[in-house]
């Protein structure tokens, strides 16, 4: 779920900097990866079977994680209200939200 979004996501926002919006793709993809290795990481921690060490990555990398998806959502958010309401087709405010 996750990955098809972030697939739709940034297909978006690169035709939207190809059409001459200044959008931060490049930082907006790098900041998925990095989403993506903490997630993978956490996700790994849960499912090793290990009750310390599920409990330890909820602790640390999961209050991380969530701080991480705030901060990366408010600058999507930022980018994408920034846009003219009549900037983006039907087809991608439906990947988008």
């Amino acid at each position: 779920m996750w990955d098809k979004h972030e697939e739709q996501e940034e297909e978006v926002f690169i035709n939207l900097q190809k059409r001459g919006f200044t959008i931060p793709v490049k930082k907006i993809i790098f900041e998925h990866g990095k989403l993506k290795k903490k997630r993978d990481a956490l996700a790994n921690a849960i499912y090793s079977g290990s009750h310390v060490k599920a409990q330890e990555a909820l602790r640390k990398d999961g209050l991380q994680l969530i701080r991480d998806l705030r901060e990366h959502m408010k600058m999507e958010d930022w980018v994408l209200y920034a846009l003219p309401q009549n900037v983006l087709s039907k087809e991608e405010r439906t990947k988008l939200f």
